[in-house]
């Protein structure tokens, strides 16, 4: 009779604690997956072009546009960009914003950097050289004292980037105008 009690006790199937386990489990990757996909579709902080920028955009050229990269004093490796910015239109240009954008040898992209071409005598960048969580690297390319890019000029420009991201093809980036502002 003792036995048929203690029978009557046992539960058929999991335990209590393997349910909760299996429960949290399936929470955390839940939340894992929705914060993973929150991530990757999330929009960068990214400049947007606007529609008077974007009619510009043909009458700003870049050209021989080469790169190469030099090992540092301390041993770096320090890529740079150099090439030539012209403005064919009839308007002068504060400032011209280029994005960099680095690829791996699959031209998956790894990583935007975005860079300040062309600036007033005035302006002042904010960011820092470093690159963000998002592989960004600002860096300013053209002294203060160019100042604007006026109607039918030429300036050369040179970028250089000390990081760039990890498992980049060693490819020339892609090169974007992401920003114009004009005088």
């Amino acid at each position: 009779m003792l036995e048929d009690v203690s029978k009557t006790w046992q539960r058929k199937g999991p335990s209590v604690g393997v349910l909760v386990a299996l429960i949290v489990l399936a929470l955390g990757g839940g939340l894992a997956y929705f914060a993973w996909e929150h991530y990757q579709n999330r929009p960068a902080n990214r400049t947007v072009l606007t529609e008077e920028a974007k009619q510009y955009l043909p009458y700003l050229d870049l050209s021989d546009v080469r790169m190469e990269a030099k090992e540092s004093f301390l041993g770096h490796t320090i890529v740079s960009i150099e090439g030539k910015i012209s403005n064919l239109g009839e308007r002068g240009v504060r400032v011209v914003e280029v994005t960099c954008v680095f690829r791996d040898p699959y031209l998956n992209e790894l990583g935007r950097q975005a860079v300040v071409i062309v600036r007033p005598y005035e302006w002042v960048t904010v960011r820092t050289g470093s690159i963000n969580e998002l592989g960004r690297q600002a860096v300013v390319i053209v002294s203060p004292q160019a100042g604007l890019l006026d109607p039918g000029q030429t300036r050369p420009f040179r970028i250089a980037f000390d990081a760039v991201p990890q498992g980049w093809n060693q490819i020339m980036p892609n090169l974007y105008i992401a920003q114009i502002q004009f005088e």
